[in-house]
Order: C-alpha cells, then sequence, then structure tokens
C-alpha cells in the first residue's frame, strides 16, 4: 500500500554524497534494506559529482514502501550552486539536512553503507526510551574499495557508556563513523546558521551534545570505507591537521564553548600550530603558521607570553644544536 504523503516522518536518512559512482548503489541499497515498523524518508544530496554517481542515483528505484526517496535538484547557476561556491562543501551537508523533516536524522555517506537492517529501528527504540539522549551510536567494521573487511572494530568503547559535550571535545571528537550516528533533529535546529560556518561531523557532534547526551551501542551495523578518494583519506597530513586546528579554533570563536572550554580549546589550537612549525620543511607554510598564530594570540593575556618564551626557548635549543653539530665543532 502505498504511503501517505501526508503522515510524518519518524526519521530522516541524511544521504550525502560526491564521485561515489563505485559505491553509491552498495549504500542505497543498504538504505533499502531497513527493516522498521516506522515510516522514513531519504533526502539525497550529490554535490555535482563528475562521474557517475547522479546518473547512478536517477536510476535507482526504491522496493521498500516504508522508504520515502528524495533526490534534491541543482544546477549549475541555481540558489544552491551559488551558495555552494560561496560556503565550500559544508552547504552540501547544511542543505540536506535542512530538507530533512523527520523527528530523528541518520547519517550516511554515499561511500559507506549500513549492514544491519534492523540499524534504524534499533536506534530509534533507545531514544524513544531515553527522551534526555541527544542522539547515539554504534560499532562499525572498516572496508577497503571492494568492500573487503580490513579492521573489524571502528570504535573501542563500552556498550551502553554515555558521553555528554565536555567529552565531545576533549576524547570522543566524532571517533566513531559518521554513518552509525542518529540524532534528535531538535537538538540541531538551534545550531544550524552556525553549523554552516564550519560544519563537519565533530562540530555537529558538540552542537547536539548541547541538549543532551549520546549513547554508545557495541554491536556492529555499519561499515566505513576507507579508499584514496575519501575526502579526509586524500588529503595532506598538512592539510588535515590544518581543518582540525579550524575546528578547534571554530569552537574558541563562538559561544557557549569558548566559555566552558576556553584553555582546553587555545591549547589545541596551539598544540596544532607548533606540530605545523616542528614537522614542515616548507618554508612558505612555516611562515603562514606563524602568521595565524600571530592573529590568534591576544598579547593583553599571560600564556601568550608564556608560550612565546617557551617557543623562544626551544628555538635556541634547536639553534645551539646545530652549532654543535657542525663540522669541526
Amino acid at each position: 500500500m502505498a504511503m501517505s504523503e501526508t503522515k510524518p516522518f519518524l526519521l530522516s536518512v541524511r544521504l550525502m554524497t560526491y564521485n561515489h559512482e563505485a559505491f553509491i548503489l552498495e549504500a542505497m541499497k543498504s538504505v533499502d534494506a531497513q527493516q522498521t515498523n516506522f515510516d522514513f524518508e531519504v533526502v539525497v544530496g550529490d554535490d555535482f559529482s563528475t562521474d557517475r554517481t547522479a546518473e547512478i542515483i536517477a536510476g535507482f528505484r526504491s522496493e521498500n514502501p516504508r522508504a520515502h526517496w528524495t533526490v534534491l535538484q541543482r544546477e549549475k547557476g541555481d540558489a544552491y550552486h551559488l551558495a555552494r561556491q560561496q560556503n565550500g562543501r559544508v552547504q552540501n551537508f547544511y542543505d540536506i539536512l535542512q530538507q530533512c523533516s523527520g523527528k530523528y536524522i541518520a547519517l550516511l555517506d554515499g561511500d559507506d553503507y549500513w549492514t544491519d537492517p534492523k540499524k534504524l529501528q534499533k536506534q530509534v527504540n533507545l531514544l524513544e526510551q531515553h527522551p534526555e539522549l541527544a542522539g547515539c551510536f554504534h560499532n562499525s567494521i572498516v572496508v577497503n574499495a571492494k568492500s573487503e573487511m580490513t579492521y573489524d572494530r571502528y570504535y573501542e568503547g563500552v556498550d551502553g557508556s554515555r558521553h555528554d559535550q565536555e567529552d565531545s571535545v576533549t576524547n570522543l571528537r566524532s571517533a566513531y563513523s559518521t554513518g552509525s550516528l542518529v540524532y534528535r533533529n531538535e537538538a540541531m535546529q538551534p545550531h544550524m546558521e552556525e553549523f554552516l560556518k564550519i560544519g563537519t561531523d565533530f562540530i555537529l557532534e558538540v552542537m547536539i551534545t548541547n541538549y543532551g547526551e549520546l549513547q554508545f551501542i557495541d554491536q556492529t551495523m555499519s561499515a566505513y570505507r576507507f579508499h584514496e578518494g575519501g575526502v579526509w583519506q586524500g588529503n595532506t597530513m598538512q592539510k588535515n591537521r590544518m581543518e582540525v586546528a579550524a575546528r578547534y579554533l571554530f569552537l574558541f570563536n563562538t559561544e557557549p564553548y569558548r566559555s566552558r572550554y576556553n584553555k582546553l580549546l587555545w591549547n589545541r589550537v596551539m598544540e596544532i600550530y607548533d606540530e605545523l612549525l616542528v614537522r614542515s620543511r616548507d618554508a612558505a607554510f612555516k611562515e603562514e603558521i606563524k602568521a595565524k598564530i600571530n592573529d590568534f594570540l591576544d598579547f593583553s593575556e599571560p600564556r601568550t607570553y608564556r608560550y612565546l618564551w617557551k617557543r623562544l626557548l626551544r628555538s635556541l635549543h634547536y639553534r645551539r644544536k646545530m652549532l654543535l653539530n657542525r663540522p669541526g665543532s
């Protein structure tokens, strides 16, 4: 029997994709295989893939009467495209979430897939029973481009453990796979415009934990794909570390996180910048980092001078070491 278009969805699946022609069908089939006692929608956002991803999505027909598929229509020059040019790839994440109407949101990227057909039902059951929770996540396997398992556990944690916002900022940091998270839509809605500035899984996690805790389910219900075409895996170490620094910097400049975690966020930003200064052999990149440090430091704060003193001592130590190692010394 056809689902009523006016009936509200209990859950929305955010399916985000770009150049995933080798994987998107497996992701969509894993959504289609979900067995639930509630209606859910799937909102698909393709970010102008240059391969056959969009064609494969268009050719897919759902056989699950409980799933309603919406493929967001985008064209070069339209409002989405203009916003994408201004905001970068976060626009896709943001735009799909804006189209999700469900009480709960499940995340899935186009190169990952779900392995348990009861995944959505299990997570919604938990959240319905515990309205104080902001969301829940589970374990995953790690697979390669051929869907062959390379690791049997993505996340090491204790079943039933709960994680508050301080945990998220200090140690959790989205250490689970994206496709394992289901959260309350209302937990994120007040933060959407802030999220657009730098939206990542880690930032989303920090924002939704303003609402409540996250609970870990130690069951393997999805697969995270590690492959060369992945956005994170394809980056250099320097670029990835700069992105991590940018996330901490965003939190440092945003309330209530600046007030709650000021010292921790300041230290994390400076640790990453210092690490990059030490490890990089690129003179131009070093100058870029030094400029970012100078912009970040507040010269009205004592910690700024403590940091500069330590950096001076480190520099002197390095120069002394170089002199001692010179031939003839």
